[in-house]
């Protein structure tokens, strides 16, 4: 159910079209909507979390255990560490600025559109810095162990049909339900 189909419409005896909203229907709308954003936006994080804890610690292992850690290792392991400490401090913080906010409609709308904003700046944060710098420091790790030039230049074009992927869902998903969200604050606005 959406907002058009929460507007009773009929016409009245000087032919203007007026309407009702069911407030009850609405704020179940939005708080559906609210939770969904901020769901997505946690399981984005979460997951880009993990995967910052589970893949460096994996690469540490395996160089300890065949005894061939370079700098490169290092490198991409320290990345990935500190990338997840922000992104937990970034959470933190986000969750702290709204536990003061009323709970209303708008609020939750505000919210949400709050999360779905978050999420796509960190998707594009992601995109631009997050895998240019495991790209950056992939290819010094495998220049390091004497890898063909020919096997890094692949795995360069597979980091940039990545950012061409990443792109491509940031703008078809995370940036269509931030707009979408937007635009639901400004219809509510206008016929309230």
């Amino acid at each position: 159910m959406n907002i058009e189909e929460m507007q009773k419409y009929w016409d009245s005896d000087n032919q203007r079209t007026l309407y009702t909203i069911d407030e009850e229907a609405m704020d179940k709308i939005v708080l559906a909507k609210s939770r969904s954003a901020n769901r997505k936006g946690k399981w984005v994080e979460d997951l880009i979390v993990w995967m910052n804890i589970i893949v460096p610690s994996f690469l540490l292992f395996i160089y300890w255990i065949n005894e061939k850690a370079n700098a490169g290792a290092y490198l991409t392991s320290a990345f990935m560490f500190l990338s997840a400490a922000y992104i937990l401090i970034a959470r933190r913080r986000r969750e702290n600025e709204w536990k003061s906010q009323g709970d209303t409609v708008l609020n939750n709308l505000d919210e949400a559109i709050f999360n779905a904003t978050f999420t796509a700046k960190m998707t594009n944060a992601f995109l631009i810095w997050y895998i240019l710098g495991i790209a950056i420091t992939n290819v010094i790790m495998l220049y390091l162990d004497g890898t063909p030039w020919y096997f890094i230049a692949g795995m360069s074009f597979f980091f940039v049909l990545a950012i061409i992927a990443g792109r491509w869902e940031q703008r078809a998903w995370h940036d269509k339900r931030r707009d979408n969200l937007i635009a639901l604050r400004e219809k509510i606005v206008d016929t309230v």
